[in-house]
């Protein structure tokens, strides 16, 4: 049952996620209010924050395995919305298989401070994608574009 809800949860998010790129139209894609509200940089942001939380060893994540810096690259090197797409895919299966490992769920972090359990993580994962995924809608809105819609 747990695994259900979960598997749930994450389709969930990860759909609007999707949805809300797919929609984002190309001039407002790499556009925003200042550097930090620009829908590529968010978008990239929450996908590698996934990738993080949920690589098997997050001490040693690395996080310039692509070359950006979600808060200073240039916003004309940030990825366009078909590589962004394409990660958020390998991010959904990561995720997935996260969740299909219950052995891994409920061991101990290696970050007790910040998290319990690794379960902890899954639970920041999701938290975390609302959040941004919500300011990603929001300027969809202000862009008068169609956003990702809800779940």
């Amino acid at each position: 049952m747990l695994n259900e809800t979960m598997h749930k949860q994450v389709d969930q998010a990860f759909g609007t996620l999707r949805r809300a790129i797919q929609n984002c139209a190309d001039d407002v894609w790499r556009v925003g209010t200042g550097e930090y509200l620009v829908v590529a940089r968010l978008a990239f942001h929450v996908l590698q924050a996934i990738d993080y939380h949920l690589d098997p060893k997050p001490t040693q994540f690395d996080w310039n395995e692509y070359g950006l810096d979600w808060e200073g690259s240039d916003v004309a090197n940030l990825w366009d919305r078909e590589r962004t797409l394409a990660y958020l895919e390998e991010m959904l299966d990561k995720t997935r298989a996260f969740v299909d490992a219950p052995a891994v769920l409920l061991s101990e972090d290696v970050q007790p401070r910040f998290f319990v359990t690794r379960l902890d993580h899954l639970c920041y994962v999701l938290r975390h994608t609302s959040q941004h995924t919500g300011e990603i809608n929001a300027l969809l809105r202000q862009a008068e574009t169609k956003v990702g819609g809800w779940l």
